[in-house]
């Protein structure tokens, strides 16, 4: 907290955040107006009883708590990119590459403690995904008249994408900052060649520490990048294209 407050963190990050706090409420709030479409769809409007918006109701207090778990982890994955760049702008303002390496082993640390905090989260999420699809894509065919009732799910599923598309670009900074460090100019020309070479060795230390660090979003100690989880979506897109071809063979 101390770090994040000697660096203007928190005003920053409040900045930011509002552009996902309000993306979070429109995926929350188009999912509940979509699921009152449906229900009210399915029974004439003379003969709709109070207790008809009892699912409403329900599923917009479900998919609220899921939608504020999805809001803090968009938050922890903005503070984590915050911390990021803004060890980057210091960098370019004081070429500091020495006094760099003990900020960097702050930041590692807390990469290292975010994603280890949000790992079994993430595997709850990472699996609500699947089940989710999974027995929508079995009701889709098997009963055909739930089919309209499985749109709200599907936008609060878009909205659950953009966490893990927002985590593995942690990892995607991360892995991009040693490229950036090494095209960092020492400073002003210097005018003492001993000086300014050993500038450039504390550079090239600097960048071989960041890379050899591997930070990162893990979990379970598996580095989440934008590789791993367009090869995990290609896997599920086969997975359901397999099972929408058996259920389509079998019905």
């Amino acid at each position: 907290l101390n770090f994040a407050r000697n660096r203007n963190f928190i005003e920053r990050l409040n900045q930011r955040q509002r552009w996902d706090a309000g993306w979070c409420l429109a995926v929350w709030g188009l999912a509940v107006a979509e699921r009152l479409r449906d229900v009210l769809s399915r029974i004439p409007m003379e003969s709709q009883p109070p207790e008809i918006l009892l699912p409403v109701v329900n599923f917009a207090v479900s998919s609220g708590l899921l939608v504020a778990i999805l809001f803090s982890f968009l938050r922890v994955c903005l503070s984590l990119h915050i911390l990021i760049d803004d060890f980057s702008s210091k960098l370019v303002q004081t070429s500091q590459f020495v006094d760099a390496v003990d900020e960097w082993n702050v930041i590692q640390a807390l990469l290292r403690s975010s994603s280890s905090g949000m790992k079994f989260l993430f595997l709850v999420l990472q699996t609500t995904i699947l089940a989710t699809v999974t027995c929508g894509v079995i009701d889709f065919y098997r009963v055909p008249e739930c089919q309209t009732a499985l749109c709200a799910p599907a936008i609060l599923l878009a909205g659950l994408a953009r966490f893990f598309l927002r985590a593995s670009t942690v990892t995607d900074h991360s892995e991009r900052l040693p490229s950036f460090v090494n095209s960092l100019s020492a400073g002003p020309v210097l005018q003492n060649r001993m000086l300014e070479d050993r500038m450039f060795e504390d550079r090239m230390y600097l960048v071989q520490y960041i890379f050899y660090s591997q930070a990162g979003f893990y979990v379970f100690e598996t580095k989440l990048t934008s590789g791993i989880l367009l090869k995990t979506f290609y896997i599920l897109a086969m997975a359901l294209f397999a099972l929408v071809t058996k259920v389509m063979s079998e019905s």
